[in-house]
């Protein structure tokens, strides 16, 4: 029997067989790439995704902190307990906001929703509170002392010294010190920290650390302050950092 044909029709099982195993193989690659590339695809989306929630949630912070009034507030308050230097017994709980530009607008935005004043009168109040607050570096304080003879911040009777200090070792007296005015109701409204045991005073300080060379205790280049107060009885420290560096 002639066996040529059978081995023509072997050499070309050979080569069929031979091709579609690298067609195959070429298919396997392929798709393991597109695999491969489907996996970043699918963990670009998600990183983005997570971009897109973490940029909303900052967002959302910074917003939170531009328009509650409770944020703003809180941000700007600052709190201590003074302890008597012999036994360490609290001998004063304080609470101090410190009246920038910024709790400013939000509290002029509130007082505004309050008595429902219209946007001309509000900006008219806005402006009057600016005005004031760059002639002087203003706090609203309140304190509550176990022993109320020694709740007194007027200069004359007090025990205590008030004074303003920066980072760079410059420090001011205030100019005044005198109880806020406003009834309780309304200043609860604005400070829901006071009670009905505690104190608040309005205490004011020079803008200028030198007011003949014009030199601002505040500036942009000021990293931080402290309101301090001391005296025979115990020290209070309050600090409010002005930059983040």
């Amino acid at each position: 029997m002639d066996k040529k044909p059978y081995f023509i029709l072997f050499a070309i099982y050979i080569t069929i067989f031979f091709v579609l195993s690298i067609s195959l193989s070429g298919c396997a690659l392929v798709t393991a790439n597109n695999s491969e590339y489907g996996k970043n695809r699918i963990n670009s989306e998600i990183s983005k995704k997570n971009n897109k929630i973490n940029g909303a949630a900052t967002r959302q912070k910074v917003t939170y902190y531009k328009n509650s009034y409770a944020g703003v507030l809180n941000y700007f308050t600052k709190k201590t307990d003074a302890y008597n230097f012999k036994n360490l017994s609290t001998i004063m709980f304080l609470r101090a906001t410190y009246f920038n530009r910024q709790f400013i607008f939000a509290y002029a935005k509130k007082y505004a929703k309050y008595y429902m004043l219209n946007g001309k009168a509000f900006k008219k109040m806005l402006h009057k509170l600016y005005r004031k607050s760059d002639k002087h570096i203003k706090f609203f304080i309140s304190v509550f002392t176990p022993q109320s003879k020694y709740n007194n911040f007027n200069p004359s009777r007090s025990i205590w010294m008030i004074y303003l200090a920066n980072n760079k070792r410059e420090n001011v007296l205030p100019l005044t010190v005198k109880p806020a005015e406003q009834k309780r109701a309304f200043l609860k409204a604005f400070f829901p920290y006071i009670t009905k045991w505690s104190k608040q005073y309005i205490v004011e300080f020079p803008k200028y650390y030198n007011k003949k060379k014009k030199e601002l205790l505040i500036t942009k280049r000021t990293k931080w302050i402290k309101l301090i107060i001391l005296g025979v009885k115990g020290k209070a420290v309050l600090k409010w950092n002005l930059r983040s560096n």
